[in-house]
């Protein structure tokens, strides 16, 4: 299966699909002749409205120059044959609308199931995009949602990614709902402990042999605060997503013995940027600064290292760099006794438009002046290992009073 997860496929206020960041392109090239497609609805008992907006679609895609062998529509009409309208789709269309009435509705036709095995194309739209997820953020739209204490804002979605996305955020950036700004007031709260990323049209996720890539402008919601992580024309890996292995099932099952039992580590990574006699560097904005440290940020579950810093570069800078080059580790043992890990990182080679967030600022900066500057803790130690390579790892000793080692 192929997944364009869109805001919305057209240009605003339009019939004319949106070939921002690659869009028709890419249908075009997965897409096949005398396509088969289907509809499904986001309300099963608005008929007509369904049958309105599947035409504007087919219309849509008619002036991109897609032809169909037929253009079918599923909703509480014909709800009894959606395992054989399924089947039978090269291309499905999962239509906007209420997020939480068209997760209703998939799962009473087991959509969730149809789709095992299903090898088409699959297009989200803005409610069909946030159900495709394996957890759907149904962000409050409806006028007492809000503040509804029964009012559940996250469902089981699809599980075709475990990406959550926010459509329209172009139109809904300052809306306020139940007297709360929906993204400051109720997505920021809700992304304690996940992540969401909100696009605007023209933007979607590109999921094709199990890689996915943000396409265009985005910005991820995280514990709180909202960071540009792409721009226009920009294509954003995202990190893998795997499910537990059968031995990560097993530790979980079956205690081991203390001795045998593997340590726990955070990975992270961090990356000296240089340009010339100029590194760049990043500060936190706000009271918690803590000064000037280099950009990074953690590797993902089950992706590599070296692609993690990368994407983290991209998201922090704006920056895409290549050959980054592994200078050493910097590592230290936590209270809880897990290993937290730094992976250091340099290259020269980049491109891109620097870019700041609210989160924090980015700037160049001599290199000279490294050591002069208001840096975080051991940064000359760090130093020695990035610049001059006379050491591969940083340890931090917590029972010596966190006494850097270099090795």
């Amino acid at each position: 299966m192929i997944c364009f997860l869109t805001s919305s496929p057209m240009i605003p206020g339009t019939e004319t699909l949106n070939p921002a960041n690659g869009f028709t392109l890419e249908l075009h090239r997965y897409m096949p002749e005398n396509c088969r497609a289907l509809f499904i609805c986001s309300d099963p008992d608005l008929p007509d409205k369904t049958d309105f907006i599947a035409a504007s679609m087919k219309r849509s895609l008619e002036g991109a120059g897609f032809r169909f062998r037929r253009f079918s529509v599923l909703d509480g009409r014909n709800e009894s044959r959606a395992a054989n309208l399924v089947a039978r789709a090269d291309l499905i269309v999962l239509a906007g609308g209420h997020v939480p009435t068209q997760n209703r509705f998939f799962e009473k036709i087991g959509l969730r199931g149809l789709l095992q095995g299903y090898d088409g194309i699959l297009m989200g739209i803005s409610a069909g995009t946030m159900n495709s997820a394996e957890t759907v953020y149904a962000q409050p739209e409806e006028e007492g949602e809000a503040i509804d204490p029964d009012y559940q804002r996250f469902l089981p979605g699809l599980g075709l990614t475990k990406t959550m996305i926010l459509p329209h955020l172009q139109m809904i950036r300052e809306d306020e709902l139940d007297g709360l700004r929906v993204f400051e007031d109720i997505a920021f709260p809700d992304s304690l402990g996940k992540t969401f990323y909100a696009i605007p049209d023209g933007s979607f996720l590109l999921i094709r042999d199990g890689r996915e890539e943000l396409r265009g402008e985005a910005y991820r919601i995280r514990d709180g605060a909202m960071t540009q992580v792409s721009g226009e024309g920009d294509v954003l890996p995202l990190p893998p997503q795997r499910e537990k292995s059968c031995a990560e099932a097993d530790d979980q099952a079956v205690p081991r013995p203390e001795k045998d039992r593997p340590e726990r580590v955070i990975l992270t990574n961090i990356c000296m940027i240089m340009d010339g006699s100029k590194v760049l560097v990043e500060e936190k904005v706000g009271e918690d600064a803590g000064g000037i440290t280099f950009p990074g940020g953690h590797v993902e579950k089950g992706e590599p290292v070296v692609d993690s810093v990368i994407r983290e570069m991209k998201e922090e800078t704006g920056l895409t760099i290549r050959q980054p080059r592994l200078c050493g580790v910097k590592d230290w043992i936590n209270e809880d006794g897990s290993r937290y890990v730094v992976f250091l990182f340099k290259t020269e080679q980049f491109s891109g438009e620097l870019r700041s967030s609210s989160e924090r600022r980015v700037f160049w900066l001599e290199k000279d002046e490294v050591l002069r500057s208001n840096w975080i803790w051991h940064m000359d130690s760090l130093m020695r290992i990035l610049v001059d390579e006379a050491f591969s790892e940083l340890f931090l000793d917590r029972e010596d009073g966190w006494k850097p080692v270099l090795k």
